[in-house]
């Protein structure tokens, strides 16, 4: 695997998400690299709601990583215009295909912490603005304790 956390001049560079790993009386212990931790440290990664991995479409999925990426936690939110979007998701589908996807996704209201609306810009063009839903949210905003208890 490569990453950008860490880029130099001299181009990517390798990585491995695990430096060690130990199990012992039911637990599971995890050694990060250091890299990984200052990262976290300095909110250089991204946090995704647990409910991202119930998501079942592809196209969710990644509408979800682009929205958590691009609208944060910004009170204002983001917005793409459905063109460009479409560009950048490098579908395979058509653009009409795209945009009926884009209407069920805003319909269904699945989006972990997320509202997504559709609306025109002043050209009449069709843009896909999403902002933050503190109430679709369910994971915790302060540090998190993820040791686990075996019972």
């Amino acid at each position: 695997m490569t990453t950008s956390l860490r880029q130099t001049r001299d181009g990517a560079q390798g990585f491995s998400w695990l430096i060690a790993w130990q199990e012992r009386r039911g637990e599971l212990d995890l050694i990060l690299p250091q890299w990984l931790c200052d990262a976290i440290g300095r909110r250089g990664v991204l946090t995704l709601d647990p409910r991202y991995f119930t998501l079942t479409g592809g196209f969710e999925r990644w509408l979800y990583l682009l929205v958590r990426r691009h609208a944060g936690r910004q009170s204002d939110g983001w917005a793409f215009d459905l063109p460009h979007l479409y560009r950048k998701s490098a579908s395979r589908s058509p653009y009409p295909r795209f945009v009926f996807e884009i209407h069920r996704l805003v319909a269904a209201d699945t989006l972990p912490g997320y509202r997504l609306r559709l609306e025109t810009d002043a050209s009449n063009v069709p843009v896909l603005r999403f902002f933050p839903d503190p109430s679709k949210e369910t994971y915790p905003q302060g540090p998190v304790d993820n040791h686990v208890e075996d019972s």
